[in-house]
This record gives structure tokens, sequence and C-alpha cells, in this order.
């Protein structure tokens, strides 16, 4: 998916699960966007854009111990240095647990997650965070040799 700085796109799910854009838009607001989407019939469709967000974790805390299929953890989400959501995960196989603190930073977050190269067309947000993990872990590690 081609990435627009600053401007809101939408994208509709194919059979294969991949996204191609709709050829609508780009669209200058976000609201914008969702009105237009609320006349897509038929196709799963996600708004993707959105300006750049610095995405991190704070407060990561891993319990190796419940990890079973997953990897169990806490964690706050950061977008442009203010705590924007609580992740956890059970370690039980599914999907993260968000907690968001605003309506309008979940919608937010998720557009600039869609926007993103990722390796599997779903779940991007989940696999950003994932991401996240894996170089907190790695930092951890080399912290103590």
């Amino acid at each position: 998916m081609k990435k627009t700085k600053g401007l809101y796109r939408i994208v509709i799910q194919q059979e294969d699960m991949s996204w191609r854009e709709s050829g609508e838009g780009p669209f200058d607001s976000y609201g914008a966007a969702e009105e237009f989407l609320k006349n897509e019939v038929g196709m799963r469709a996600e708004i993707a854009g959105g300006h750049e967000l610095a995405v991190s974790l704070n407060r990561v805390k891993i319990n190796n111990r419940f990890s079973r299929e997953t990897l169990c953890f806490s964690a706050d989400l950061v977008a442009n240095g203010i705590v924007v959501a609580d992740i956890e995960n059970t370690g039980g196989g599914g999907s993260h647990n968000y907690l968001w603190r605003s309506h309008f930073d979940r919608k937010r977050v998720t557009a600039w997650a869609m926007a993103q190269e990722t390796e599997y067309p779903v779940e991007k947000l989940d696999q950003i965070v994932n991401n996240l993990l894996v170089q907190h872990i790695n930092s951890k590690a080399k912290g103590r040799r």
C-alpha cells in the first residue's frame, strides 16, 4: 500500500485477506473518510493513513510463567509521547486486548496501523506491538550481557 502522509484513504479487504485501495479519496480528514465508509456495503473496509505516529511501549511486564501459545504481557501503548491504551495478552494464543483511553485515540492509531507495511494483512496493530515487544526483550537481553 502506498503511504500518503497526512491523508486518509479507504482500503478494502480482498478474498485472499490482503488489502487494496478503494480508489476513492484521499480524504483530508478522518470524518470525511468515515462518512464515505458508511456508504461502503458488502465489503470489509477500513480507514488507513493519517499523520505519522511515533509508537512505543512503556511499563512492559512479561510473565513467562503464564505464556502458553503467545507471550503473556501487559504494557502501555504510547503514541507521540502520550499513553493511548493499556494492552494485555493472557498468553493463550489470542489477539491482544486494548483498553483505549479515548475513542479518538483508537481511531487514529488503528488508521495509522492499517497504513503500515506488515508481514500479514490482518491484525496489523498486533504485529506492530509484537515487533515493539521483541525490541524491548532484545534491549533487556543486551543490558544483561
